[in-house]
C-alpha cells in the first residue's frame, strides 16, 4: 500500500522538475531586457496626435456649427424689398375702393428709346423718371420662354400635390369710353365673339414705383390702381379698343398674366408680362394688424411675394 503511493507521489514529484508552461513564461520574461527602454524615447503615437491636436485649433463639421445673427444680435435687413414692401402699404391703406396692385415687366427706354443706360450697378428704385419711357412689351420667343417655364412648373406642382398652379386661357375685348369726369376712362370688358358684359369699371392710378435691373434683361414697374365700378354703360361710343389673348396663372397669393395685345388692325401684338396681387384686400388687412401690434402674416408677405 505504502509502497504504491510512494512511486505515485515519486512520479508526480518528477514530472514537475521543470515549471509549467505560464510559469516559464514569466520567468523567462523576467530575464529579457525590456525592450521598450530604447524604443520609448519619443511618446506613443497616440500621446504625440493628443499633443499636436491640442495646438490645433478645433473646427466644427460644417452641419453642426450653429451661427449667431452676429455681435449686434440682429439679422441682415433688405432694404430694397423692406422699401417696396413699405411703399405698397403706404399707398394702399386708405384706399376706399378695390386695390390693384400689379408688376409689369418691360424695360426703361432713354429719348432714343434705346434701354436706359443709368450710373447704378445693380438693381435698384429710381425716384426719377424724368426723360424715361416705360414700355411694358418682349419678343414673341421670350413670351413663349416664360409661357414653356410655368407650364412645365404647373405640371410638376400639380402631379406632387403640393399647392397647385391653376391655368386659365381668355380671349377678350376691351373697350375704353370716357367717363365725363377729366381724363377718367371706363373700361368695357367682354369676351371675344360674345356682347354680355364681363366687368365694367373706371381704373384710377394711385401710384407707380419703378425698378430698374442693369444686370438683368428687363426692369419692372409697380402700379397701385383703385378699380372703381361702374353699373352703367357709357352712352359715348367707345374712343379706343384692343384684343387680348390671355393666359393667367394663379397660385395661392400670386398671379401671372402672360397676355398678346392687339391694338390696332394690322400692327403686330405686343407680348406683356404682368404679376398682380390676388388678395390685395387680405395684405391690407395684414397691415392694419402690424400697425396694432397683433401678430399677422405681413412679414411672410414680405419674402414669399
Amino acid at each position: 500500500m505504502s509502497s504504491d503511493s510512494d512511486n505515485s507521489a515519486n512520479d508526480f514529484v518528477g514530472k514537475r522538475k521543470s515549471p509549467p508552461v505560464d510559469s516559464q513564461e514569466i520567468q523567462n520574461s523576467a530575464k529579457r531586457p525590456n525592450d521598450s527602454v530604447g524604443k520609448r524615447k519619443s511618446p506613443p503615437v497616440d500621446s504625440q496626435e493628443i499633443q499636436n491636436s491640442a495646438k490645433r485649433p478645433r473646427v466644427e463639421p460644417m452641419d453642426t456649427i450653429k451661427m449667431e445673427k452676429n455681435m449686434f444680435g440682429l439679422d441682415p435687413s433688405d432694404e430694397f424689398i423692406k422699401e417696396i414692401s413699405d411703399w405698397i402699404w403706404l399707398k394702399t391703406k386708405n384706399c376706399k375702393h378695390k386695390v390693384e396692385v400689379e408688376a409689369k415687366v418691360g424695360r426703361f427706354l432713354d429719348q432714343s428709346a434705346q434701354r436706359a443706360g443709368l450710373p447704378v450697378a445693380v438693381e435698384t428704385i429710381l425716384s426719377n423718371t424724368d426723360g424715361l419711357k416705360f414700355e411694358s412689351n418682349m419678343t414673341e420667343a421670350q413670351h413663349k420662354h416664360y409661357n414653356g417655364i410655368l407650364n412645365k412648373r404647373a405640371s410638376q406642382l400639380n402631379q406632387n400635390l403640393r399647392s397647385k398652379i391653376d391655368c386659365v386661357h381668355n380671349k377678350e375685348i376691351d373697350s375704353f369710353h370716357s367717363s365725363g369726369r377729366g381724363s377718367g376712362k371706363v373700361r368695357v370688358t367682354r369676351d371675344q365673339g360674345k356682347t354680355d358684359i364681363k366687368e365694367m369699371i373706371e381704373k384710377v392710378r394711385v401710384a407707380d414705383l419703378a425698378i430698374y435691373s442693369p444686370k438683368r434683361l428687363f426692369d419692372w414697374r409697380l402700379s397701385i390702381n383703385m378699380e372703381v365700378p361702374h353699373n352703367d354703360l357709357p352712352k359715348q361710343d367707345p374712343y379706343y379698343q384692343r384684343k387680348k389673348d390671355r393666359m393667367s396663372y394663379t397660385q395661392q397669393e400670386m398671379q401671372v398674366d402672360l397676355t398678346q395685345v392687339f391694338a390696332r388692325p394690322g400692327e403686330p401684338p405686343t407680348h406683356e408680362l404682368e404679376l398682380e396681387i390676388r388678395r390685395p384686400k387680405f395684405l391690407m388687412e395684414e397691415g392694419k394688424k402690424r400697425e396694432r401690434g397683433l401678430p399677422n402674416m405681413c412679414k411672410l408677405y414680405r419674402t414669399r411675394l
